[in-house]
């Protein structure tokens, strides 16, 4: 302690000017690489986030036309195959690893003919459905894999897009119907910032060293 002491007195103004000015870059620009590197992260996980409420929201509405669209005194929403089939294409997109509708209690007791796979299957779809909020959840593996999965709620109100949801369920305004849980690939986005990161410390040291 002692000789860095000797050392720090010995050396002149510019260069004491110099190292603590290194000094400070050094700390701010690794903070700022930081900062920028959380945030790229965080706008890949946004972007993912409203595409998968975009889906989950084109899938509400399709199920409201299947709902209000009627086949002899029949509605096309009451056809197993066909509401199967619309999810099965609705998820049919890329970067798309999973879409299902999962259909809450409220629609269960009232409507019959609910498919296995319109059932809750975990902790997240039942939150949704008892809270009526949306939930995120980003999902990573050993191997590398990386996805987001996003349930949206699906509610009761009397004018949904001109479609009064009251009257084909006999529920409370603001009740929940259901959800809809999407998995969206994001492996090759968190990839691509990976990529990049050598190429800003690169850019951070040509910095320093000018």
């Amino acid at each position: 302690m002692v000789y860095v002491s000797d050392w720090w007195g010995r050396i002149g103004l510019q260069l004491k000017l110099r190292i603590l000015i290194q000094g400070f870059l050094i700390v701010v620009l690794v903070a700022a690489q930081q900062w920028i590197s959380i945030q790229i992260g965080h706008g890949v996980q946004n972007a993912a986030e409203e595409r998968a409420k975009t889906l989950a929201d084109g899938t509400i509405n399709g199920l409201n036309t299947l709902m209000v669209t009627k086949v002899g005194k029949d509605d096309l929403i009451s056809d197993q195959k066909v509401r199967a089939l619309f999810i099965q294409k609705m998820g049919a997109s890329e970067n798309i690893k999973e879409m299902r509708v999962v259909r809450g209690k409220r629609v269960d007791d009232e409507f019959d003919g609910g498919l296995p796979q319109e059932k809750p299957v975990d902790d997240m779809d039942r939150r949704v459905l008892a809270s009526g909020k949306t939930e995120f959840q980003l999902i990573r593996s050993n191997d590398g894999d990386a996805s987001l999965r996003t349930v949206v709620p699906f509610i009761a109100k009397k004018n949904f897009r001109t479609t009064n949801c009251l009257k084909c369920h006999k529920v409370e305004e603001g009740s929940v119907l259901g959800a809809a849980s999407v998995v969206i690939d994001i492996k090759n986005d968190l990839a691509s910032i990976k990529k990049d990161n050598p190429w800003i410390w690169i850019g951070q040291g040509a910095l320093q060293f000018i």
